[in-house]
């Protein structure tokens, strides 16, 4: 009993148990009332098998002993229109109506059943549904760094609308059958101790039988989802990386890669049609051996008359079928939860994965104020993985409305450093603090609006170029747009439109170049208008001439905002206030361009060496 308690305890503490504790309490009146209704449809469902005994049994001229139905019958008669049939034809006719009428209340309750739990798998799917979405939101950027997308959005999408429903729906049909079982297995017992007990070592052979195919077919369904969403990641490699296996000349590998975790998947269905079946034959077989039972032995018993053994037969077969068929049903249901059961654990574990956050120390955060101070870098140490620092020790600071630029060979952590002081990524050790507080004293809302950040690969969404521009702020006037347009440097993709920003620009932006999509991140954040630009790479895909117009742009409006940019183009930098380079993950110059340049080391090394080559290069390829 003490490790069977331990087991429960077990499970509910993992995170589909938390899950499904949570589900119960939140929903815990609509659950109970499916619980309530499928035991009444249960109770009803199963009055019709005495009323079957009954009238086989007044058909085949006995008359029934049973004080209640000889009340319910006598009621009945006297009703209008049934009190001139006489005799035996009053009981039978009598009997036809109770029995109508108990059809018809089992299909009203079951209808009824059939509603709430409509309703109420409605409700569950719904805020299932936000409530992923809010998660996903939440997750810190590692979280996605570390996953496959094509398998994330099969965990994140596909459950809460279709499969935890349809698991919990299962749930309740399990409870349900397994209430109605009883009620049925009570009744064969009311109609006939004797047979029931005869019944007893068939249930108990057949529930063996079927166990241990069933922990055969629940492996394997569970087997089944793994590959279904390797298949899923491999179908989102292929669609999202076209254009790269084309060039490649890859298609054949692709092909053979997708059609081998096809045809592993189909294998295994296969096999799963072969032990379904399997499992079937021993519940056919099953059935047919308590049928044949009941009727031998009524047929070589001497016992009562035979209307009271036929109506006892017919009865008792009408309940012995049911209950057959409930136990049917419940062997399907669980063993079609085996296929949700992955994904709902998968799911579970993200939107319940406990988050590492630093305790906060105002109940509702401030926003960051309204003229921040200055975005200082203290101590800040940072890795990916364990015992390998990406950064080391890193300190500097940021005053409004100056700019600074991060530079560096690549590898040196210069992403790393910007998405840290973006608020994407948390360090190790250290801490960033804007205005002299740690940036996760503040709201996220109006942290995440104080600092833009744009990366050298940006996300463009399906749709317009409004949509993009606006995306951070849907109720920007004409004015703040074009002054966006005009700061990125983003006329020209506009006039390539004809000038219509609702122009459709592709899957991710796919109908504009690399610089195109770049300027128009940049337009985007600059929408927002922050009090810190970050800009990690964001100009890499532009031609110098470009780079340097948005540059000395975004110098010329210094004083609405600091500015960050980490770039490879050290030319593009000569005018910032400070220059900071990193090697290894440590800064290992700072300064400006002259006292950089005057100090001969790393920067002045790399500078000359960028200078020489353009020299050299034609002027072709400065573009």
């Amino acid at each position: 009993m003490s490790g069977l308690r331990q087991r429960i305890g077990v499970f509910l503490q993992s995170p589909i148990g938390r899950l499904l504790k949570d589900i119960a309490h939140r929903y815990r009146g609509g659950l109970w009332t499916v619980f309530i209704v499928s035991n009444i449809v249960a109770v009803v469902g199963a009055l019709q098998y005495p009323l079957i005994t009954v009238f086989v049994s007044a058909v085949a001229g006995q008359a029934p002993k049973d004080e209640t139905t000889l009340g319910i019958i006598g009621f009945v008669r006297g009703l209008p229109g049934i009190s001139g049939f006489e005799g035996q034809r009053g009981v039978i006719i009598a009997i036809l109506v109770v029995l109508f009428f108990q059809i018809s209340l089992n299909a009203l309750v079951t209808y009824l059943y059939s509603r709430v739990v409509a309703n109420v798998n409605a409700r569950i799917a719904q805020d299932l549904t936000v409530l992923a979405a809010d998660k996903a939101l939440g997750m810190p950027i590692e979280f996605f760094d570390r996953s496959n997308t094509g398998e994330l959005r099969s965990k994140l999408t596909e459950p809460p609308l279709n499969d935890i429903p349809y698991f919990i729906f299962k749930l309740q049909s399990i409870a349900a059958q397994v209430v109605r079982l009883l009620v049925t297995i009570a009744v064969l017992f009311w109609l006939s101790t004797h047979l029931t007990v005869l019944m007893v070592p068939v249930g108990i052979i057949i529930g063996i039988l079927v166990n241990r195919t069933h922990r055969s077919i629940f492996g394997l369904l569970t087997a089944i989802r793994q590959v279904e969403i390797k298949f899923a990641g491999q179908s989102h490699e292929l669609l999202e990386g076209m254009r790269i296996v084309k060039q490649s000349n890859q298609e054949q590998r692709m092909r053979d890669s997708y059609a081998d975790t096809g045809g592993d998947l189909i294998e295994r269905r296969r096999v799963l049609g072969i032990k379904q079946s399997e499992q079937n034959f021993v519940l056919e077989l099953g059935g047919l051996f308590m049928i044949s039972s009941v009727f031998g032995v009524l047929a070589v018993s001497d016992w009562g008359s035979f209307g009271e053994r036929l109506g006892i037969g017919v009865g008792f077969f009408a309940a012995m079928i049911r209950a057959y068929m409930q136990l049917r049903e419940i062997v399907a249901d669980v063993n079609m939860l085996g296929p949700q059961l992955p994904r709902v654990v998968g799911y579970a574990e993200i939107v319940l994965a406990v988050e590492k956050a630093k305790p906060k120390a105002h109940a509702v955060p401030p926003p960051p104020p309204s003229s921040p101070g200055a975005l200082d870098v203290r101590g800040v140490w940072f890795q990916y993985v364990e015992d390998r620092w990406a950064l080391k020790d890193i300190n500097f600071s940021v005053a409004p409305g100056t700019t600074t630029a991060i530079v560096g060979l690549s590898g040196s952590g210069k992403t790393t450093l910007l998405e840290i002081l973006a608020h994407l990524r948390f360090p190790q050790r250290g801490r960033v603090t804007l205005a002299g507080k740690d940036l996760d004293d503040y709201d996220a809302t109006g942290l995440r609006g104080a600092i833009g950040y744009v990366n050298q690969d940006p996300f463009i969404f399906n749709g317009s170029l409004r949509r993009n521009l606006v995306f951070a702020k849907p109720d920007a006037s004409d004015e703040e747009i074009e002054k966006a347009i005009r700061m990125a440097a983003l006329s020209d993709v506009v006039a390539g439109f004809n000038g219509d920003l609702e122009a459709e620009m592709g899957d991710r932006g796919r109908l504009l170049s690399g610089g195109q999509r770049q300027r128009v991140a940049l337009a985007r954040v600059l929408m927002q208008k922050p009090a810190f630009l970050i800009l990690d790479e964001a100009t890499s895909a532009l031609d110098i001439k470009t780079e340097r117009v948005i540059f000395d742009h975004l110098m010329a409006t210094r004083q609405e905002r600091g500015l960050i940019a980490a770039t490879h183009r050290l030319v593009s930098t000569t005018n910032f206030d400070r220059i900071v380079m990193i090697h290894d993950g440590r800064i290992v110059e700072e300064g400006t361009h002259a006292e950089l340049m005057a100090h001969g080391g790393m920067y002045a090394d790399l500078f000359k060496f960028q200078t020489d080559a353009i020299a050299f290069a034609p002027q072709a390829s400065l573009a």
